[in-house]
């Protein structure tokens, strides 16, 4: 279940994802890194982030970056687990995408933009495949999900939906 502050008006949209720590909590003292496998949003049971899929999504992208700086600025992913693999509608065996391994800052976010625009009623679930690895799959304990209108909302202040 999603969870709002209020009721959720019909007309409410979202078009950015940002996962993130909100309480800078994390069970690996000064290391906040961000691995996931994939996320799926799904409306009238199709999820909305596949490229080329059902919604003609083929603008969408993702980065990782410092939410208490520029939200704008990406800062970088380790090896090969670029941020944009958390959405490839492929569930990888251990990680799809990681921020930079050394990340010591809890305020390391993962931004989805450019997800076609999505009323918030019409949304039947978001699914998020954690790691399996047994030692850090720990990772994702404070991790919300989070939901923007970056039409309305440009800088990415205003969260209209969490979930975590």
């Amino acid at each position: 279940m999603l969870k709002t502050d209020s009721i959720v008006p019909d007309t409410l949209q979202f078009d950015t994802i940002v996962i993130r720590r909100p309480t800078g909590h994390s069970v690996f003292s000064q290391k906040y890194v961000i691995s996931l496998r994939e996320l799926q949003v799904w409306v009238n049971n199709q999820n909305i982030l596949v490229r080329n899929g059902p919604f003609n999504n083929t603008t969408t992208y993702a980065y990782f970056t410092l939410w208490n700086g520029n939200r704008g600025i990406e800062n970088g992913h380790h090896n090969t687990f670029v941020a944009g693999n958390v959405f490839n509608d492929e569930i990888e065996a251990v990680i799809g995408a990681q921020s930079i391994e050394e990340t010591i800052d809890p305020s390391i976010a993962l931004v989805i933009r450019s997800i076609p625009l999505t009323a918030v009623n019409d949304v039947q679930s978001a699914v998020l495949y954690n790691m399996n690895d047994n030692t850090f799959r720990k990772r994702v304990i404070g991790i919300a999900i989070e939901f923007y209108d970056s039409r309305t909302d440009p800088g990415l202040t205003k969260n209209i939906v969490t979930k975590n």
